[in-house]
């Protein structure tokens, strides 16, 4: 959308969403202790001890708004705002359901009016300001997985 307010005001602006839906699926193939025969050469067979094998499945969607907007006063003062709110599957078990970041910039074209050197034909001031955000790896806000505290380690379990 664009707006002139006056002949020295212009706005322009868009608001959005969006869905980012990820399904990920594969096996996960694990060894022993020792590893691979020959090194570097990254197949099953070539593998010390058996192989063990995991379907792992993974999914994590991510549901945002989005803004921004963009002024500018009489073609040299410039400000542009912005603004994301996203929710995400992967906060699930969190005292959070979604995080905001917002950011802002000022710009100011001095070359048009400043008298400066006819050598200097763009000189421009620029300041910003963002706030970033992200979130989880999928599955690491409940953890149904513990160890044992009482569990005793054996010299066999460390690897020299």
């Amino acid at each position: 959308m664009n707006f002139n307010v006056s002949d020295k005001l212009q706005i322009t602006g868009l608001v959005g969403t969006s869905i980012t839906d990820w399904k990920t699926e594969g096996t996960d193939f694990t060894t022993g202790k020792d590893g691979l025969k020959v090194p570097n050469q990254f197949f099953i067979q070539n593998t010390t001890t058996p192989v063990t094998s995991t379907l792992s499945a993974n999914r994590r969607q991510l549901q945002s708004v989005f803004a921004s907007a963009n002024l500018a006063y009489d073609n040299w003062i410039y400000l542009d705002l912005t603004a994301r709110n996203d929710w995400s599957s992967t906060l699930a078990f969190t005292g959070t359901k979604s995080f905001f970041y917002p950011s802002a910039g000022l710009g100011i074209v001095l070359n048009d009016k400043l008298n400066l050197p006819e050598f200097v034909n763009m000189a421009k001031i620029r300041g910003s300001y963002a706030v970033v955000g992200n979130d989880l790896p999928p599955y690491t806000s409940l953890l149904t997985n513990t160890v044992n505290p009482y569990a005793v380690l054996t010299v066999n379990d460390i690897a020299f």
